[in-house]
């Protein structure tokens, strides 16, 4: 059996002291725009989240990223303080179906086999 490291199965913020941020505000964006990107309640991706997420009173809620795209999500505290914004954050389901799209081009001659790599294990195998 092959195990791999859980992401965290709830978000959750915390203010400058560790405290959870209760109420804290979740924005999501389009990567490095101001254009609301939806982000969903379970992992179905069918029932969104409202922009802003509203933390619950232990700082947490249930945020699902949509494959699509890459996001911008920007926080703050619920008196509308900014705690931090993060860019360019993309679900591991949108770097699969990346590298499979990458991989089964067949226009681009820098994609399809050319990502392939083979080591030979002989001197001078070509």
């Amino acid at each position: 059996m092959t195990a791999t490291l859980s992401p965290f199965p709830v978000f959750r913020a915390f203010d400058s002291d560790g405290a959870p941020l209760a109420g804290g505000k979740l924005y999501s964006y389009r990567s490095n725009t101001s254009t609301p990107l939806d982000t969903y309640v379970d992992e179905a991706g069918v029932t969104t989240n409202t922009n802003p997420v509203v933390l619950d009173s232990s700082g947490q809620a249930n945020v699902w990223l949509g494959a699509d795209y890459a996001y911008t999500l920007y926080l703050e505290d619920k008196d509308g303080v900014p705690q931090w914004t993060v860019n360019n954050i993309q679900s591991s389901g949108w770097l699969i179906d990346q590298v499979y799209s990458n991989l089964a081009n067949t226009s681009d001659i820098s994609k399809g086999d050319a990502l392939i790599g083979v080591k030979q294990p002989l001197a001078g195998a070509v």
